[in-house]
């Protein structure tokens, strides 16, 4: 069997186009969703808010809605253990599949075995997107309220990296900790992009045409060293020091290039991860910021309302038109 969730090597909740593998296996395209193949038959798992949509999409492909958390709904564990016999191995892309949820799989599917696979759609998806290739660009200090050494040295500090490196894989944590802002995920204001904290050094993976010369010359001056985002994995092959993770927000592909260098690994304490917790505490610039924004944004909410109160019972006015307006 192959499982394919709905996730990035980043776990983020929006994903690029270009790892959309299930919904082009699938023809599904909510947002939520995982698909399970095996050699004869096929099933995706999804909830309460696609049933409607799912019915009607897959429809016709072979491939059998599961109501997740419904009465007699079984799990992708549950049917895979009914569908193999139990020397059957079971593969996934591990840069999918974060190091927790592995775990968890490996001990549910027992006594399947999970394998670690090349990634499949490479080879069968022809015309699959391409990474974003959207231009970043860095935030001042007036909008962020807080430089990123002040950041990254609050961060060195609260999670006592003396001796270890720190691993950021989540996007929207990358680009808080260096104040860098990107267009790669449809509203979300993040780039494609991995980091090692190294204090007072990071390294920043990311694909290097996507950042200007001016604002390289300006990470480079705040320790921050660019590599190619490719080169992330051949970066932990290299390691030499101890390093500390987040085992839900790291993929176990990565893990597993760690563990076999024998460096030391630790979780980090902070359930949150320590970046997302320094994070959700504003300062004074960052509130000040908010409250600009929820100006502007009731500004446009009462000039829709009175456009709304003006055109009905003039105009046609649907929901797909209000939308749009």
């Amino acid at each position: 069997a192959f499982i394919i969730p709905s996730n990035d090597p980043h776990f983020s909740e929006y994903i690029a186009s270009h790892w959309k593998n299930r919904i082009w296996i699938s023809g599904f395209t909510g947002s939520a969703g995982t698909v399970a193949i095996t050699k004869h038959n096929a099933a995706l798992w999804t909830d309460s808010r696609y049933f409607i949509q799912a019915e009607k999409q897959l429809n016709g492909t072979g491939i059998e809605l599961k109501k997740m958390r419904m009465p007699g709904t079984e799990t992708i564990e549950e049917w895979l253990l009914s569908q193999l016999s139990e020397n059957s191995q079971i593969g996934i892309d591990g840069k999918l599949f974060s190091v927790t949820e592995f775990n968890r799989m490996e001990k549910a599917l027992s006594p399947l075995k999970l394998k670690l696979c090349d990634e499949p759609f490479i080879k069968i998806w022809k015309d699959r997107p391409m990474l974003p290739k959207e231009k970043v660009f860095l935030l001042p200090d007036n909008i962020t309220g807080k430089n990123r050494k002040e950041k990254i040295s609050e961060l060195a500090q609260k999670g006592n990296f003396a001796d270890a490196a720190y691993i950021v894989t989540a996007l929207d944590e990358i680009a808080w900790l260096v104040n860098l802002r990107g267009n790669d995920v449809k509203f979300n204001p993040v780039a494609i992009s991995y980091a090692i904290v190294d204090y007072p050094n990071v390294h920043l993976f990311i694909a290097p045409d996507k950042i200007s010369e001016d604002d390289r010359k300006e990470l480079t001056g705040d320790n921050i060293h660019i590599h190619p985002y490719s080169a992330f994995d051949e970066f932990l092959h290299q390691m030499n020091k101890p390093v500390i993770i987040n085992p839900r927000k790291l993929n176990i592909h990565s893990y597993n290039i760690l563990k076999n260098k024998k460096l030391g690994i630790s979780e980090e304490q902070d359930i949150n991860g320590i970046i997302s917790s320094l994070k959700a505490v504003k300062n004074e610039t960052e509130i000040a910021g908010f409250r600009k924004a929820m100006i502007a944004d009731g500004v446009a909410m009462v000039r829709f309302l009175k456009w709304l109160e003006e055109n009905v019972g003039k105009n046609k006015v649907t929901e797909v038109s209000a939308g749009e307006k």
